[in-house]
Order: structure tokens, then sequence, then C-alpha cells
């Protein structure tokens, strides 16, 4: 996400909005404000793609970009399991089965760590498709995505889409639009992105009253998240589109507001890995919190604390070193 050395402000913001937005949907919150931010996931893939257009993706070889992006997304997972474990050990007495813990490890799991895999996924695809994508007509671009979907849509309502591992599967397939829609974000003029935010509100608005019609109530977008369906993206891209609209002037009001939160929030949109990780471990102790906004303030806290602490002993640690290349690791790994 960086330009010469300089990162993109607006987009830690964003970053930020996304993360707290999955974090409040970790802590039972009312089930209005855990379908108002259900938009945080494709938010998180819509603005890899828009990193990775921005960084000019793969520069260094396949292989070479394949490796930096393990340690970046798996290894931090790894690290993270293995303390993890030892956490819910002292806690509980006792080891989690053998069989969750290598789920969560491979992450085949729904477990929290089944973002990892998308990204991981996504990440391992992008290489290959980026110049075709980058030269494709934007406009082009945007009906193939809507007409896949349509097909996605119709074979996920089929008896063929019941499949092992379906889940595992199907889920990449939307977020690789939605990642691809963030590569492509930035040749769309503002008035032509609030067009596409405004489509994507009206077949958000029509299905919602479709399956009102039919089922007598309001259908929650939870329930088309696994794997993503229309009626979830549709909400989710419309909110993601209108975030990226407005996210300069948010930027820079909170800057003239107060350069201490701008810098907060700035921390927290450049260590999203590690924060998301450390708020699981948080979690284990803030169950029994009755009040949903001081749950998640607490975990939210637990999580930037130790992830701050985190940032600054990997600082003090290769600061020093001499290994160039043990160094760039250690803070790939534990930096993001």
């Amino acid at each position: 996400m960086s330009i010469r050395g300089r990162r993109d402000v607006s987009i830690d913001f964003l970053r930020f909005v996304a993360l707290t937005c999955i974090v409040i949907a970790h802590i039972n919150p009312s089930p209005l404000i855990f379908q108002l931010r259900n938009f945080d996931v494709p938010l998180m893939v819509f603005l890899s793609g828009v990193s990775f257009r921005i960084s000019g993706g793969n520069n260094d070889g396949y292989w070479q970009y394949a490796l930096k992006r393990f340690k970046r997304l798996i290894l931090p997972v790894w690290v993270f399991l293995a303390i993890y474990y030892s956490i819910v050990w002292i806690k509980d007495g006792e080891m989690l089965p053998l069989t969750t813990m290598v789920s969560y490890y491979t992450l085949i799991t729904p477990w929290f760590v089944w973002i990892i895999r998308v990204f991981f996924v996504i990440a391992l695809i992008a290489p290959l498709v980026s110049g075709t994508l980058i030269n494709f007509n934007k406009w082009a671009f945007l009906f193939w995505s809507a007409a896949l979907l349509v097909v996605f849509e119709a074979f996920c309502m089929s008896g063929y889409s019941q499949f092992r591992f379906s889940e595992y599967v199907l889920m990449n397939i939307p977020y690789l639009i939605v990642f691809a829609l963030g590569v492509k974000i930035k040749e769309f003029k503002a008035k032509e992105v609030v067009g596409i935010s405004a489509i994507c509100l009206s077949v958000f608005l029509g299905l919602l009253i479709n399956y009102k019609c039919g089922g007598g109530k309001i259908l929650p977008t939870q329930l088309f998240k696994y794997p993503p369906r229309i009626y979830y993206l549709s909400y989710s891209i419309f909110c993601s589109l209108i975030l990226w609209i407005v996210k300069d002037n948010l930027t820079c009001f909170i800057g003239k507001i107060s350069a201490r939160i701008s810098s907060c929030i700035a921390f927290i949109g450049s260590h999203t890995i590690w924060i998301y990780l450390w708020h699981i471990v948080a979690l284990l102790f803030c169950g029994g919190i009755e009040s949903a906004f001081l749950r998640f303030a607490i975990v939210y806290a637990i999580a930037i604390s130790i992830t701050v602490g985190q940032v600054q002993l990997i600082g003090m640690m290769t600061d020093n070193m001499v290994n160039t290349t043990l160094k760039k690791n250690i803070r790939m790994i534990f930096l993001g």
C-alpha cells in the first residue's frame, strides 16, 4: 500500500472502519447494529484490490510474491495460534482437540481465521490475472462481473452447489470479483462510482422487498454470506463505495479535529492483521460482560494495546539487527 514509502492514510482509515466493524460483529451486538456493519469483510477485500493496484502488484516474480504473501498472512496466524493454544490450555486446563487445532492451522474452518484463507487465496490468484484485468475495459468488467454473479447465484440455488468443501471453494469466487473491483476502482470517475453504488443499493432494496413479500419478514444479509451472494454483496459493495467516495473528506476532517485521533486510526489501519488476531484472545476473557458497548471497548482496547507493545518490542529487537534478511522477515511477520 505504499507509494515510494508513503502510505495513503485514507486507505488506512477505511481499513480501520472495516476492522472496527469486524470486532463489533464478534461482541454480539443488536440485530440492527449487526446488519448495519455487515459490509466489513467485502470492504477489506476491496481495499486489498486497491492496495494491489497502488503497489504495482507483483514486481518480484510470482513465487517471490507468493512467499511474501505467505509470510505476511499465514506465518502471523501460525505464530498467533501457538500462543492462543497455550492461553486456552492455561485458562481451561486442557488443550483443544487435535482435529480442531489442525483445522485452524490449515484455515479449513469457519472459525475466526477463515478470512485469512480468503485473503491468501486471492493473493495467489491476483498476479495471474492482474495484467488482463488492468487492460480490461472498465464497463466490460462491470458487465461480466455482474453476469458472473448472476450465474453464481443460480448455481448456489441449485443442488450442484452442495459438495464437500463447497463453502471453502465457492467462497473465493465472489470475493475475487470484489477484489477486482478494488483493482479497477480508480479508473472510474466519482460520478460513475456514485452511479454504481446507486445500482447496488437498488438491487439490495429490490431483493429485500422480494424476500419480505415472499417470507413475511426482512432477511438479514448474513444469511447470504456463506458463500457471498448478491443480496449480501449488493449491500456490502454499496456501503464500501459510499465510504470510498467520502474517504478523503472524512480523513481530512478527522485530521483537523485531532492529530492524535488521526494517528491512532492510521496505526490501527496499518496493523489490522495483528489487532484482528489479538482481539480473538481478548474475546476469551470478555464474554461475561453484559454491555455490548463495554465488551466492544474492552476487547478493542486490549487488542490495540497488545499490538502497540508488540510493535515497540519488535522495533527494539530489530533496530540494530545486522542480518538484514532476518530483520526484514521478522518485521514482515510481526508488523505486517
